[in-house]
């Protein structure tokens, strides 16, 4: 009991009592409620995702309202061929004895173990990951499905990392991924109390917010099911993805299988491909590249958070060569903007410069370029890697030059004979570019479907369960549990200075 005395305003004093309670705070008995405050306490250490990771991760999918009343998105473009965009599922499947030199991805020969997979409708089903052997309607036609596997995704965002591209799919939903598979119960698991209990659990790349530290790792992998895999998964190089990589004690059995545009990964998602005609073709034998190009070299960029100082290297560049520079610093478009894809298509060359250096590292840049009708200049991945997976002669490699000079002077030189320009186009009659990765505007983003090229969708995760499902067929009594090591040679450890010469390593990170 507490008594007060205060004066209103004529004066007078006023006598008043207020009874008031104290509550002790005590701790609850339920075990789910100690579970999270115990989370909690441990996520206090996680330093919160960088803007600049997510964005990276996102690669810029979104344009204004501004850009697609320009770009007028359902507007054709005849003047360059198509570059075929990658829709059948098992051209996504790699082969173990594949000729690298014909097919470096083993994208072309490899079929399923399981039979044909198919990218369907997919339906929620109620309730916790179902159980193997369960009948459930997977799709709006009432299709029932036997469930396989149960694969869950670690997701702790607060928000939807694609909400441009795709809309949150819906949790827990069915993957009708044909033969002897039958249906995969897709998860987006929220809680790490629950990691334990999938068959495959995937860590995609842009998961920074999941509080990856060592109690979480210990904990997983102390309960984790016998038969479980753990997949690393990312489109990113490895420099964007440093969060993804497990404290050092539990590194080396963290994850079981790696999924990334690196040839050497379990499951490999490349952003393009090229691939050979049995027979050549005449159209590019009759076509002048240069029509309609009255401009020399564009360059787009999105962001200058990379790991060397790449716009201070394109401007030693334009001391000696004009430069068309286009993106949310300087022309006002995005990527996907068609207004700017139309102006881009005007010059003869492309600076498709890469975020980093490292093995392989060969992103939408250089592939985009093909289907522009552009000659790439490249910085990024070795030029062995570039001649192994790009068309034949398609390309000009920034490092073969001793100076900015020289590679002005190259430039020029093609800019004013318009054979050697063509000569970069002659490997369109005898092969064609495929692009895995395609980009896509904001006019999509009502669906909640999530394009074939994602983790998400049902296309991938049938990779990844047929993999499973696979390893359990041919599984031995003496067959020994392996792991993938983010710090392998061909992936953490493969990274570089941007170039040997010194007029591009003075603007590399690395030595």
């Amino acid at each position: 009991m507490w008594l007060f005395i205060y004066r209103n305003k004529k004066g007078f004093l006023i006598l008043t009592s207020c009874l008031c309670l104290l509550y002790n705070v005590v701790p609850s008995t339920n075990t789910n409620t100690q579970r999270n405050i115990k989370e909690l306490s441990e996520a206090r250490d996680v330093r919160p995702l960088d803007e600049r990771l997510i964005g990276s991760a996102l690669k810029d999918v979104g344009g204004s309202n501004a850009d697609m009343r320009k770009g007028e998105p359902n507007s054709k473009d005849e003047s360059v061929p198509k570059i075929r965009v990658s829709e059948n599922p098992q051209e996504q499947i790699p082969a173990n004895n594949q000729s690298r030199l014909e097919d470096p991805y083993g994208l072309l020969t490899a079929t399923p173990a399981w039979g044909s997979i198919t990218h369907t409708t997919e339906k929620p089903t109620p309730g916790e990951p179902v159980p193997r052997g369960v009948t459930v309607k997977a799709d709006d036609n009432g299709t029932e499905q036997t469930i396989s596997l149960n694969v869950g995704f670690v997701e702790r965002r607060k928000r939807w990392a694609y909400s441009k591209v795709f809309a949150k799919p819906p949790s827990p939903r069915v993957c009708q991924c044909g033969g002897k598979l039958g249906g995969v119960n897709v998860t987006l698991e929220t809680d790490l109390f629950r990691l334990n209990q999938y068959d495959i659990l995937i860590f995609v790349q842009d998961t920074g917010q999941l509080p990856l530290n060592p109690n979480m790792w210990r904990r997983l992998l102390s309960s984790a099911k016998v038969d479980q895999r753990r997949v690393y998964a990312s489109v990113e190089g490895i420099s964007k993805v440093r969060f993804l990589i497990p404290p050092p004690h539990y590194k080396n059995r963290a994850f079981h299988w790696s999924f990334t545009y690196h040839s050497k990964s379990d499951l490999v998602a490349p952003y393009g491909s090229y691939r050979p005609f049995e027979k050549p073709h005449s159209f590019a034998e009759k076509r002048n590249w240069t029509d309609g190009k009255t401009k020399l070299v564009a360059w787009m960029s999105s962001s200058n958070k990379t790991t060397w100082k790449r716009f201070d290297w394109v401007k030693s560049l334009q001391d000696h060569v004009g430069i068309g520079m286009f993106g949310k610093q300087f022309e006002s478009c995005s990527r996907n903007s068609k207004w700017c894809e139309r102006m881009i298509k005007k010059y003869k060359f492309y600076l498709a410069l890469e975020g980093s250096c490292c093995s392989e590292y060969m992103t939408e840049k250089l592939w985009r370029s093909f289907s522009w009708g552009l000659i790439p200049i490249v910085v990024g991945a070795t030029k062995e890697d570039y001649e192994r997976f790009a068309p034949p002669n398609s390309f000009i490699y920034a490092d073969d030059f001793g100076s900015p000079q020289e590679l002005a002077e190259y430039l020029h030189k093609l800019d004013h004979n318009d054979d050697l320009y063509n000569d970069y186009f002659e490997w369109r009659s005898k092969g064609e570019v495929v692009l895995h990765a395609t980009e896509r505007g904001p006019w999509i983003a009502k669906t909640n479907k999530p394009p074939a090229d994602n983790f998400y969708s049902c296309n991938r995760v049938c990779l990844v369960a047929d993999k499973y499902s696979n390893e359990e067929l041919n599984k031995s009594s003496s067959s020994s549990e392996t792991f993938f090591d983010p710090d392998a040679r061909w992936w953490g450890g493969s990274c570089r200075a941007c170039g040997s010469h010194d007029w591009i390593r003075q603007f590399s990170g690395l030595k």
